[in-house]
């Protein structure tokens, strides 16, 4: 056979470049579809029934799961107002076990203090739930901002919920005749105070001075009716005490006050 032409050879080299131009086009765009049609495949769907709002990066802490963040939308807290934490489980049963805390003064309307407070009150009376932040410590505790919760791992808590009741009628657990100056005694220093309650618990009385150091502590049953207390403080010294008391009724419902308190100097001593 006779040797191809010089014209015809370069038409045939035309031809094969214009196939496999043509072919690396098809094979480049259906790679780009078949990339196109595998994206959504990475996107995360999100439950819109019952949504966890935490702020933009919670602490991921090993050995506990994120349930929730203290928070609540859109509610100008006042005293009188109860703010309580609600917990669920995966089945969304609402669990028997709350806590509460009492805005007792115009102080603790802000949510810096009442979200601390009541993070405080979940680590002193929850068992396998913590609330706060990782300190440098590795320690969470309550911060004076965002406060998230954490549960343990085997702990069946699987969310929470926190909810502010707008003046409820709060007859239930009362504090009333504290002393908030009270005077060094060398023999004896004590916080005293009356509660009240309409039914049956156990009322924990916890003091703490100025460094947050416990200084004095009991606990005791409460049936109805009025019953006048008395707290011996440990290693008193003039300064301010932090008197956190707890109420947790005969239902499993929790109720937590704060109580600032002084101590002055003897009179003898002026």
């Amino acid at each position: 056979m006779e040797s191809l032409s010089r014209k015809a050879q370069l038409k045939i080299v035309t031809v094969l470049c214009g196939v496999m131009s043509l072919g690396n086009v098809v094979m480049s765009y259906a790679a780009e579809a078949g990339h196109q049609q595998a994206a959504p495949k990475m996107m995360t769907s999100y439950s819109q029934n019952k949504p966890l709002k935490f702020s933009a990066s919670p602490q991921q802490i090993e050995g506990r799961r994120l349930v929730g963040k203290i928070s609540v939308q859109n509610t100008q807290l006042e005293p009188g107002d109860v703010v309580v934490l609600k917990l669920f489980d995966r089945e969304e049963r609402q669990l028997p076990e709350n806590v509460k805390v009492v805005i007792k003064q115009p102080e603790q309307e802000s949510m810096k203090s009442w979200s601390y407070e009541l993070a405080n009150a979940i680590n002193h009376n929850l068992v396998g739930i913590r609330a706060g932040q990782q300190n440098g410590s590795g320690i969470i505790a309550p911060a004076q901002a965002s406060n998230y919760v954490y549960a343990s791992g085997n702990s069946i808590v699987h969310r929470i919920e926190t909810e502010v009741q707008k003046h409820p009628d709060n007859s239930s657990f009362s504090v009333a005749n504290l002393t908030h100056q009270i005077p060094f005694n060398s023999d004896g220093t004590h916080v005293t105070f009356d509660v009240a309650s309409e039914v049956r618990g156990t009322v924990t009385a916890k003091l703490f001075d100025a460094n947050d150091m416990a200084a004095g502590s009991f606990e005791q049953e409460l049936s109805p009716g009025n019953q006048n207390m008395s707290l011996r403080i440990h290693q008193p010294s003039v300064g301010k005490y932090r008197l956190q008391l707890t109420f947790k009724s005969s239902d499993g419902s929790l109720t937590q006050q704060q109580r600032l308190i002084t101590v002055t100097h003897d009179e003898t001593d002026v």
